[in-house]
């Protein structure tokens, strides 16, 4: 059986969606593997701690401050959730997320840094169901103005969020940091 060039051509792309699928699936493999180590050996150097969140979780900037948002998640649940902030040289939480499968909870612990009342943070957390962020729960919770307020603005305004059903060929790791420096 021949192909034609059409054909030829559509399993070529194809090839390639699938070349992209496979290396994404690596790097969250190897992201995965790095984070366990560091939970494993217990460390609490603050320089294994920021690499490993590094390559776990989307590193961003809002006002020369450092962000960076780490999570585990499968198709039913988000597992662990940490957002962090890096004002001076120490990270500092702005909060984590912790989903206990025995009794099918989640917990939230915010930092004392966010200066968040408790009555928004039981507001949150009880929009924050199994499946959903801590961040699209704040979004949708009418609570007061804190940092929250500008990572939220921040995803919720970014051109290049991953969004369901985005096609992840035709663009190059090279393109994706070029298009994010430009915003």
């Amino acid at each position: 059986m021949t192909c034609t060039r059409p054909e030829a051509s559509q399993i070529s792309d194809k090839f390639e969606e699938v070349q992209q699928l496979i290396h994404v699936r690596d790097t969250m493999y190897h992201s995965l593997q790095a984070q366990a180590d560091v939970a494993h050996t217990g460390t609490s150097d603050p320089n294994l701690i920021e690499a490993t969140m590094e390559q776990t979780g989307v590193v961003f900037y809002i006002n020369q401050s450092k962000y960076i948002l780490s999570f585990e998640l499968d198709a039913k649940y988000i597992h662990s959730e940490t957002l962090v902030v890096y004002d001076s040289i120490r990270p500092t939480k702005l909060y984590n997320r912790s989903y206990d499968a025995a009794t099918d909870s989640t917990s939230i612990e915010f930092g004392s840094n966010l200066k968040m009342s408790r009555k928004s943070q039981d507001v949150i957390s009880g929009n924050t169901i199994n499946n959903c962020s801590v961040l699209a729960a704040f979004g949708k919770s009418n609570v007061e103005r804190t940092r929250l307020n500008d990572v939220y603005d921040y995803f919720a305004n970014s051109k290049d969020v991953l969004a369901p059903g985005m096609l992840l060929s035709g663009m190059s790791n090279h393109d994706w940091i070029k298009t994010r420096q430009e915003i």
